[in-house]
């Protein structure tokens, strides 16, 4: 189908279809639907892409969200939303036992059937086919009046709350409708904020504009990001790549095809200037869908659960945070051991990689790396404008850019120079910090307070002669062991670093930590907190009895805060057959009969809906 924007998703470019309810059955036959929606899968870009049809009239929304969770109906959740936020996360890492929202925040467009668009960037979890779970995608339209944000994202299309005068004004931005931001929202609160771009050109702009130092390299990276052999000839070949995305913690784009239509790529790209706090005070739901999640140990057999491309998702995964050994000298004099005019002693500090990085690549992506280069990212203030740190060794030189971290202080990031991730080892890094007396030769002082190891590989499509190579980039956490000296290591060679094995991959698997972190609570009970009291809304799941049922049946329903519930029923296929409530009702366990008479027997689920509960139920009905 035709993207908005002109650009077309076919399947050479590595699309795949997940869900489709457009109107018609597999054979052609017409099935009504009353919320069209297509869901597709870019398994080199490793973008799930949501395309959701709104067809209510004109009404005073002013945003739409499409929402993207872990279904609460699985015992398990899995690590292929860890990309949702600007870091990356490594696959032990996964945040246990949560289950975080994140949202794509659109405009709402007066008029019948509109369409909305979100893009989502997928990791992979090589563990995924050991534990069932699920994806709940909904719709919810919301008015400014319902959100209330502080801090602003580049280009964000949420109305924002002012922290200071409390006034609220939508943004006037021009980048309005260029990106997609997402946002990552846990209990309705949002604590990230991010930005997907389709396509290179508004990327590049958007940076340039941002970033006006950065513009040279941008304008090269843009040129060579439309042609057929990009990145073909190797990192090394396109020495602007680390300029060009120095400013971003995540990108992942290429893999188009370069046939005889032009190349238009399509990137994921996270911006993380700034970071947004604040809360969404009220959904007005529109719709939703649960499927299972692509890969997974699927526990049942329903139809309508199942993806048509049923491969994990994701391309790259980080078994395990990286560990650099830290050793600090002090005092240290300097060369002659003289210290310099003007100051005190120095301190050095030296930062080494201990061991390889543990890693794999999804075989469902049909990528091969043909580069993997890494660079240690060192973040902090310094004392007035940007200067780099003074060095003796180890090359960390060059400005990566400006950072934000949680607290909202503004910190700026430098790196060392990528070289090939098999022989990073092979590198000792330090910079050296002057004592509290400031010298007049180096200017303001540099001193980092987070570290980090950046990531840059080339993947080489194996199913496609004629596409591009796919570039990822993202930046991960380290763990940080402070040591009195270094031990020596054997040399490694340059070249790319293998794999992680399949033995090593299981470990993490079978390992108390991840099993820990993919665990999600059970249906109908408490997230967080003390047990809930026998009775309680909190600990009473949705009921049917008699299951199966004739002629009605019995609903018992918690309502844990009053306000709008409803209850739907729903054959094998998703389609709504039939309405049973949709009303306000006070808090507390609810009852009611629900007529069953003219429905053909079979398997019907049940949904019960309030702005902060969802829970399904699976009914039998049998013949009347």
């Amino acid at each position: 189908m035709n993207r908005f924007q002109g650009h077309v998703d076919t399947p050479g470019d590595g699309w795949e279809l997940i869900r489709r309810d457009l109107g018609y059955l597999d054979s052609g036959a017409e099935a009504k639907t009353t919320n069209p929606l297509l869901i597709l899968y870019n398994r080199r870009t490793s973008v799930l892409r949501v395309f959701t049809c709104v067809g209510d009239p004109q009404n005073n929304f002013q945003f739409a969200e499409i929402k993207l969770k872990f279904g609460t109906t699985a015992t398990y959740k899995a690590a292929t939303l860890n990309r949702m936020s600007a870091l990356g996360v490594a696959l032990e890492d996964t945040e246990p036992r949560t289950n975080p929202e994140f949202v794509s925040a659109t405009r709402y467009l007066n008029g019948r059937s509109k369409w909305f668009v979100a893009d989502f960037p997928m990791d992979y979890d090589p563990c995924i086919c050991q534990f069932d779970s699920q994806f709940n995608i909904e719709v919810n339209l919301i008015t400014q009046a319902d959100v209330k944000l502080l801090g602003k994202t580049a280009g964000s299309l949420i109305a924002m709350k002012d922290g200071g005068t409390g006034t609220a004004t939508g943004s006037t931005d021009p980048d309005m409708d260029k990106g997609l931001p997402f946002i990552r929202k846990i209990n309705s609160a949002l604590d990230a904020g991010g930005k997907s771009y389709d396509n290179i050109d508004k990327f590049t702009t958007k940076m340039a504009n941002l970033f006006p130092d950065k513009a040279t390299p941008l304008s090269s990276f843009k040129d060579a990001s439309k042609l057929g052999n990009f990145m073909k000839d190797g990192l090394n070949s396109l020495p602007y790549v680390g300029a060009a995305l120095s400013m971003l913690d995540y990108f992942m784009g290429g893999g188009q095809d370069a046939g005889p239509q032009k190349v238009v790529m399509e990137p994921m790209t996270i911006e993380m200037s700034t970071t947004i706090t604040g809360t969404i005070t009220t959904n007005n739901w529109y719709t939703s869908l649960s499927f299972q999640n692509p890969g997974n140990r699927n526990p049942n057999n329903i139809p309508e659960k199942i993806p048509f491309y049923n491969e994990a998702m994701g391309v790259f995964s980080l078994l395990k945070r990286p560990t650099v050994d830290v050793r600090t000298t002090t005092p240290y004099t300097g060369a002659g051991g003289a210290p310099q005019p003007g100051t005190q002693p120095f301190t050095r500090y030296s930062f080494r990689l201990t061991e390889d990085l543990q890693y794999v690549i999804n075989p469902a992506a049909r990528l091969e790396v043909q580069d993997f280069q890494a660079a240690l990212v060192f973040e902090g203030p310094n004392q007035t404008i940007p200067t780099r740190p003074y060095y003796d060794y180890g090359g960390i030189q060059t400005y990566e850019g400006p950072t934000t971290n949680a607290t909202g202080m503004m910190q700026h990031a430098y790196r060392t120079d990528y070289v090939d991730a098999r022989s990073i080892k092979n590198n000792i890094y330090s910079y050296i910090r002057k004592g509290p007396i400031q010298g007049t030769y180096y200017g303001p002082e540099f001193y980092y307070t987070n570290l980090y190891l950046k990531v840059m590989l080339n993947l080489r499509p194996l199913d496609c002669s004629t596409c591009q190579n796919v570039l990822f980039v993202a930046r991960y956490p380290v763990n940080q062991n402070n040591v009195s000296e270094y031990t020596t290591l054997p040399r490694a060679s340059d070249g790319v670093l293998p794999q992680a094995t399949p033995a090593t991959v299981q470990v993490v698997c079978n390992g108390s930590k991840y099993r820990d972190a993919v665990t999600l609570l059970k249906p109908g009970r408490p997230q967080a907190g003390p047990p809930a009291a026998p009775g309680t809304p909190a600990s009473v799941a949705l009921q049917a009895y008699p299951n199966p049922a004739t002629g009605a049946v019995r609903l018992r329903y918690p309502v844990e805060q009053p306000g709008p519930v409803r209850l739907t029923l729903r054959n094998s296929l998703g389609q709504t057959v039939r309405t049973l409530l949709a009303q306000n009702a006070p808090a507390g366990v609810q009852e009611l009969s629900a007529d069953l008479t003219g429905l053909a027997p079979g398997v019907y689920y049940c949904v019960f809906r309030t702005a902060t509960q969802t829970q399904v139920e699976r009914l039998v009905v049998g013949g009347n």
